[in-house]
């Protein structure tokens, strides 16, 4: 019982991302590259940025975050939580 608890909590966030991702036109966020970038930011490491607003030097524009972030939960919950991109539109 306790894999099947670990494997939903890692797999639940995943279905509930709030925001855009198109795995193909994404990789400069999902590469291993954009994911040091932005990663330590999420995480809160010491001697990374404390402003959330920095993962968007991880990418060549805003507008490429802000059509990737849903990608990863983490970030997901990042540019959510400080409304760093327009909200994506409703999904029906």
């Amino acid at each position: 019982m306790r894999f099947s608890a670990s494997i939903l909590a890692f797999v639940a966030p995943l279905a509930f991302a709030a925001g855009p991702c198109d795995p193909s036109a994404c990789e400069e966020v999902t590469s291993s590259e954009g994911v040091f970038c932005w990663m330590p930011i999420v995480l809160g490491w010491e001697g990374a940025s404390a402003d959330p607003a920095d993962i968007m030097d991880c990418v060549s524009s805003p507008e490429v975050m802000c059509n990737c972030y849903g990608c990863e939960p983490g970030l997901d919950n990042l540019v959510t939580s400080n409304d760093l991109c327009p909200a994506p539109p409703s999904r029906l």
